[in-house]
């Protein structure tokens, strides 16, 4: 089965979104999170990804051996001519499934795979930490409140509910923003496209400059 589809430039994981007593994968988001939320606003719309469909992806993910959900990714990956995966286009990595996502994520670095993606999970976020070629973005409600992670480095991510962008940061220093209808790094406006930030190395993939 097909797992991937393609989404700004690359290649999306959905996952169920929502409360997970009422089906979805969201374990640490928070009340306003979910009110807000544009992809559980539209988790009915077929025309997007089904809820089917994101289900039958995570019951692979997270039940199905690491080797056969790699290759399947790969495949994937090279059908939609893509080198880069964006983990989470909706839903998020549940405290349980840690452990496999994060060793899905790293045998998949091994083999030169780009990954980027949105995460509220503070155990998954601090283990991409360690794995080369993964640029997974730490989301809170305010950045004031980095220093209550315990972490002094890293990529996050606050959203702005009044725009519905989502502003982004490395070690605590402002790299842009993306979402919505477009993108703004610094002073120029770019439509969401993921493999052009990647290209640019901006936005979630700053990470890779030798200059800062």
């Amino acid at each position: 089965m097909k797992i991937l589809v393609p989404l700004y430039g690359v290649a999306a994981i959905f996952f169920p979104v929502g409360e997970i007593d009422k089906g979805g994968t969201c374990e640490f988001a928070t009340k306003k999170c979910l009110k807000m939320c544009v992809a559980l606003k539209n988790a009915t719309d077929e025309n997007i990804v089904g809820y089917e469909t994101k289900l039958k992806v995570f019951e692979f993910i997270t039940k199905m051996p690491l080797f056969l959900i790699c290759n399947q990714i790969i495949e994937d990956l090279s059908q939609i001519s893509s080198k880069l995966l964006y983990w989470f286009a909706s839903g998020d990595c549940m405290g349980k499934h840690v452990k496999n996502i994060s060793a899905i994520m790293e045998h998949l670095s091994l083999e030169g795979v780009i990954q980027c993606g949105f995460t509220r999970n503070k155990k998954l976020w601090k283990r991409t930490q360690k794995i080369q070629n993964v640029n997974i973005a730490l989301t809170i409600e305010k950045l004031e409140d980095v220093s209550k992670t315990g972490f002094t480095s890293g990529l996050i991510s606050i959203p702005d509910y009044k725009t519905g962008k989502i502003n982004l940061y490395m070690n605590n220093i402002f790299r842009g923003s993306c979402g919505g209808y477009n993108t703004k790094l610094v002073e120029i406006v770019y439509k969401n496209d993921c493999k052009e930030c990647y290209e640019m190395k901006k936005g979630c993939f700053t990470i890779f400059e030798e200059s800062d």
